[in-house]
C-alpha cells in the first residue's frame, strides 16, 4: 500500500526577480516541510523557486506517523 505523499511549492512574490535557479528541501525524520518557513521566506525573497514535500508519515502526508519505510 502506498501513501499520498504532500507537494509543497512556493514562489517569489510579485516585484520579485525570479533566478533561473530552484531550491528542493528535504526534511528529516519526525519532521515536515512547514518547519522551514523561515528559511522558505527568505529563498523566496531571494527570488528562488522552492519546492519540498512531507515524506510519507510525516506532515501533510498519508501513512503511518513517523515511519520512513513503510
Amino acid at each position: 500500500m502506498s501513501a499520498a505523499v504532500h507537494q509543497h511549492r512556493w514562489s517569489p512574490n510579485a516585484g520579485v526577480t525570479v533566478k533561473n535557479t530552484g531550491v528542493y528541501l528535504l526534511h528529516g525524520t519526525g519532521e515536515h516541510a512547514g518547519r522551514y518557513t523561515r528559511l522558505v521566506e527568505a529563498l523566496t525573497t531571494m527570488g528562488f523557486m522552492v519546492g519540498s514535500h512531507d515524506h510519507p508519515g510525516h506532515g501533510l502526508s498519508q501513512g503511518k506517523r513517523g515511519v520512513i519505510n513503510p
